[in-house]
């Protein structure tokens, strides 16, 4: 689960950013250009990896899987572009299972 404010400081709204605890993150840069996961990440101070996503480890045997608009991400999690309306989803585990369909509410 992706929390809410992610991004969101008192002093600072970094242009990554959480409103809700629904998994959407937020862009909000002056100009247009390429952000990934990996930043959104960073940002959340959480690590993200082939074996780790934020405080979850693999066990042994197990790794990360990424889905990207429900095909698998073969790259490094990390390197994933956000972009508008891209379904992300990370998995934990043994093997991959089917990811889940997402659709996105009307508002975005």
């Amino acid at each position: 689960m992706v929390p809410t404010g992610i991004g969101l400081r008192e002093t600072c709204v970094y242009w990554l950013h959480t409103h809700a605890t629904s998994g959407l993150i937020h862009v909000e840069a002056p100009e247009e250009q390429p952000f990934t996961l990996g930043q959104f990440f960073a940002i959340w101070g959480r690590e993200l990896d082939s074996t780790r996503i934020g405080d979850q480890v693999a066990a042994t045997g197990e790794g990360v899987h990424a889905f990207v608009d429900g095909a698998p991400w073969t790259g490094d999690p990390r390197d994933i572009e956000l972009f508008d309306h891209r379904a992300i989803e990370l998995q934990l585990g043994p093997t991959p299972e089917e990811p889940l369909p997402y659709t996105f509410p009307p508002e975005y």
